[in-house]
């Protein structure tokens, strides 16, 4: 392997495989592997995020072209198009992209575009930042042959380097002998990060893995950018508080009106294209429990399709903004459309004041024929409030096992299981609600659930937390006396 300083960083990105399992090192060096937890996202998306530090919702690239908003022709997205700065802006970094999206214009940015990444990688390890992404539809290709041959060009490709060139590769998990399957394995971020290990099995996500990018290429992480604890990352040294952003900005493309001129041209490329996008969007968004922007991405692929898992989504974030009039018309249109769907009875009981209607529209539903599992914790919270017991506990544990359960789905379950006297049960199916700050009745309900199972320092720490937000409240007041 090479001594002689290289690039600051390289930055690999494929959606494929590109080893054999979670090899302990790569071209003679430890590898630190850390899973994401993420829906699925195009590669432009991924790549831009671990460059900005951002979500796509911020940074706002998420496919690798897009719908110009004056001509509705489909193009490459720009460097304009991205509404947050790269972690090479504002620096006098040397940096080499390879396939990478949104680059275009980027003065910074010598970009490359070709089939053999590897090779044209070598040519380019005078740069400080150096990136590549592997988009071929042969990357999705999970045979243990192709996945071995990567492995061994993209080891050769990194014996170039030198010991301090820090690593990032980003790809999908597969077994040891190299066999995956898109819905079975998540994605990973390895690291090869100079004389230092680190080992975890707990979920990160793509905005870390972006703030660690700027770390280990020795910048400052602007404002709204957040670095992770790990290790491997808080031990090196960044002097400077974090500055603003450079070109923090918003999105001004009124995209439903694009949307509409779209429909009416009947430009079916742009809008499959934008389905893609929108799609995207509402997994993040709903990922993030970001109820606005839920609602606008969702009401955009309302616009673009229709669909009820479209209708849905926005259903679920109007009411989780408790708006209720704008709830009630786009129930309305959901029944309009789709006036026997199993979507539609739920929906119905959120504006239905009748409980025995609403009774009467839950009983119509089959889970297991419920073709949007989003909506299981709804229905589940649903069930529990018109005394369906057993429907209801069914609905929001599937929901659980499904990763789509909400907060408050959790927090109604949790409360009946407390009603119940099964405290343990209660504090299972809370997880992570109430742990931190927001709804306060939910980090009451785990105040009362933890003083019921008699959990002295958990009573302290979460009285604590209750009285940081209401410091009079009277059950936790009681709990510190009692247990301190």
């Amino acid at each position: 392997m090479s001594s002689e300083p290289k690039p600051r960083i390289v930055l690999i990105v494929a959606d494929g495989p590109l080893m054999a399992g979670l090899p302990q090192q790569l071209a003679g060096r430890n590898a630190i592997h850390i899973p994401i937890a993420s829906p699925p996202l195009p590669l432009a998306a991924i790549a831009t995020t671990i460059v900005t530090g951002v979500s796509p919702i911020a940074h706002g690239i998420v496919t690798k072209s897009t719908v110009d908003s004056g001509t509705l022709e489909i193009r490459k997205v720009v460097v304009e198009d991205r509404h947050f700065q790269a972690l090479w802006d504002g620096t006098n970094f040397r940096v080499k992209l390879i396939n990478w999206p949104a680059t275009e214009g980027d003065s910074k940015v010598t970009s490359y575009e070709c089939r053999d990444e590897f090779e044209q990688a070598k040519s380019c390890l005078d740069a400080d930042i150096l990136g590549i992404v592997l988009p071929r539809p042969a990357r999705d290709q999970h045979a243990p042959i192709e996945v071995q041959s990567t492995e061994k060009k993209l080891e050769e490709f990194l014996s170039e380097l030198s010991l301090e060139t820090n690593v990032l590769i980003v790809h999908r998990g597969t077994t040891g002998v190299a066999t995956t399957t898109q819905a079975q394995h998540p994605m990973y971020a390895s690291f090869l990060v100079n004389k230092c290990e680190y080992e975890t099995n707990q979920n990160s996500f793509w905005e870390l893995i972006g703030g660690a990018t700027y770390v280990l290429a020795g910048v400052t992480c602007p404002a709204g950018v957040k670095m992770p604890s790990w290790s491997f990352i808080s031990t090196i040294e960044i002097k400077g508080e974090k500055p603003f952003p450079l070109n923090s900005t918003i999105d001004e493309v009124d995209w439903p009106e694009v949307i509409r001129r779209l429909v009416e041209s009947d430009k079916n490329s742009g809008i499959v294209l934008l389905t893609q996008r929108f799609t995207s969007l509402v997994f993040v968004s709903y990922k993030k429990q970001l109820w606005e922007d839920l609602e606008y991405n969702s009401a955009c692929l309302v616009q673009l399709r229709g669909k009820p898992f479209e209708f849905w989504m926005l259903i679920l974030a109007l009411e989780q903004q408790g708006k209720s009039e704008e709830l009630q018309v786009i129930v309305a249109q959901l029944q309009k459309l789709y006036p026997e769907g199993y979507l539609t009875s739920i929906a119905l009981c959120l504006t239905q004041l009748d409980e025995d209607k609403c009774r009467e529209h839950l009983l119509k539903v089959d889970i297991s024929k419920l073709g949007v599992h989003y909506a299981l914790g709804a229905f589940g919270r649903m069930c529990l409030k018109a005394g369906l017991e057993e429907q209801g506990i069914e609905a929001i544990s599937l929901a659980m096992q499904k990763g789509v359960a909400q907060f408050p789905d959790r927090a109604k379950l949790a409360q009946y299981f407390y009603a119940k006297e099964q405290y343990k049960e209660a504090l299972h199916v809370l997880g992570r609600v109430g742990l931190a700050s927001g709804e306060i009745s939910w980090q009451v309900l785990r105040l009362n659930i933890l003083i019921e199972l008699d959990d002295a320092d958990a009573v302290i720490e979460q009285a604590s937390k209750v009285l940081h937000q209401n410091p009079s409240h009277e059950l936790a007041l009681n709990a510190i006396n009692k247990y301190t």
